[in-house]
């Protein structure tokens, strides 16, 4: 069962909704919903926009990213992150996951492989930094990971 298929159904579950419903909400066919839950077919994104469209709660809406995130991006994926390449993390600008939780690895790894609003999750990192202190005329400090020797 994928990520996805099994954060939709135990949301079903939860919410005590019914495919038809869900169908109804979402516009989806309850066919596709069936496939969807079954593993059938994989959602596309714009499934997930639709099925989101259902669960106006944050919580409920994370679960379905979370989930389609983990089955679509490769585990080896997720763990590059850390490399320079398509992450968007600037040459120079190692970041050490290790001490965020699961949950805020997740989320970071999750706002860096967007492809789209690149600018406007900058903004946020930058209106971050300037709130906690950040004076955005000094260089700001580089953490690196420690490497493991040859």
């Amino acid at each position: 069962m994928t990520h996805f298929s099994r954060a939709l159904g135990k949301l079903l579950d939860e919410k005590q909704m019914t495919q038809v419903f869900l169908s109804q909400m979402t516009g989806l066919s309850q066919g596709k919903i069936s496939r969807l839950l079954s593993d059938v077919i994989r959602a596309d994104r714009e499934d997930l926009e639709a099925l989101l469209t259902a669960f106006p709660e944050r919580e409920d809406r994370r679960r379905l990213v979370t989930g389609h995130v983990l089955d679509e991006v490769p585990a080896d994926g997720l763990d590059s992150i850390q490399s320079h390449g398509s992450s968007g993390v600037k040459e120079g600008a190692d970041i050490d996951l290790r001490s965020l939780s699961e949950r805020g690895e997740r989320a970071l790894r999750y706002l860096l492989t967007l492809k789209r609003d690149i600018p406007s999750i900058e903004q946020i990192f930058v209106d971050l930094a300037i709130a906690l202190g950040w004076d955005s005329d000094e260089t700001p400090v580089t953490y690196k990971t420690k490497k493991s020797q040859p």
